[in-house]
């Protein structure tokens, strides 16, 4: 085969990629589709603040059903995050229910998303396993946690506070949080193309504020390094640390865990 030759098999083998993909799509989306689902709202009470959430069954629902509770990724998210109702629709199809609800602050639930450390969004979810166990619909010893991202991070320590019968981590960190966390900030720097030089000194901030989070000390010197840098990532940091210090955990956005 001459160089044209092969120049014109390349964009043909994308265009077969491409049109394989994109037929099975339609034929997953459309699979997904034929599911009906039943829905059930519930709220439930954490203390401070009350989580509204839905509960999804194949529907017509008979009997008890293995159910999934589906735990968040980092940031705001709630129920219309297209991607749980895909995954609710395809648990449904293999018999379970699946319960998704807003996080705190987000949706229809009430309190704070931005100022909750790691152990608060536990106890939410341990909660959560709880009120479910009380449903008519829920078989209470088969209730499986599923978290993604951050709430793979968490899902292991919810399924043994709720002595869950099992866990899903999706994308989970194979380190701790906090490492993955500045590395992703590394990364970050790098592609908007400071130096090396410019990276560590931003992650000075990084290092103190993980400093604070740990101890609850040096306040000080982490608002004076914090300022005049060439991203928004040590303005971030401050802003979160500024929250941190009316807690009374020092956990800092879950970066201590």
């Amino acid at each position: 085969m001459n160089s044209a030759a092969k120049t014109m098999a390349v964009p043909k083998v994308w265009v077969v990629v491409v049109a394989f993909l994109t037929l099975s799509t339609v034929i997953l989306v459309t699979w997904l589709n034929r599911v009906k689902l039943d829905t059930e709202v519930v709220r439930i009470d954490v203390g401070d603040a009350v989580l509204e959430g839905t509960l999804y069954s194949a529907a017509p629902t008979k009997g008890r059903l293995p159910t999934i509770v589906v735990l968040h990724g980092s940031g705001p998210d709630d129920r219309q995050n297209p991607y749980y109702r895909t995954l609710a629709k395809t648990f449904a199809r293999a018999g379970f229910a699946t319960f998704v609800y807003d996080k705190r602050g987000c949706g229809n639930s009430t309190g704070r998303w931005i100022a909750a450390p790691f152990q608060r969004l536990i106890a939410d979810a341990v909660k959560v396993v709880g009120r479910l166990r009380e449903m008519p619909q829920v078989d209470p010893k088969r209730i499986v946690v599923w978290g993604g991202s951050e709430g793979a991070s968490i899902a292991p320590e919810v399924a043994v506070r709720s002595r869950a019968r099992g866990v899903i981590a999706q994308s989970a960190s194979g380190v701790a949080f906090w490492k993955q966390n500045r590395f992703q900030n590394i990364q970050y720097l790098r592609r908007i193309g400071l130096s090396e030089s410019a990276i560590q000194k931003e992650l000075s901030v990084h290092e103190a504020a993980m400093h604070y989070a740990r101890t609850g000390k040096d306040w000080t010197r982490l608002e004076i390094m914090g300022l005049d840098f060439p991203s928004q990532i040590p303005r971030m940091i401050l802003g979160g640390a500024g929250i941190a210090q009316n807690l009374t955990m020092n956990l800092l956005l879950g970066c201590a865990s």
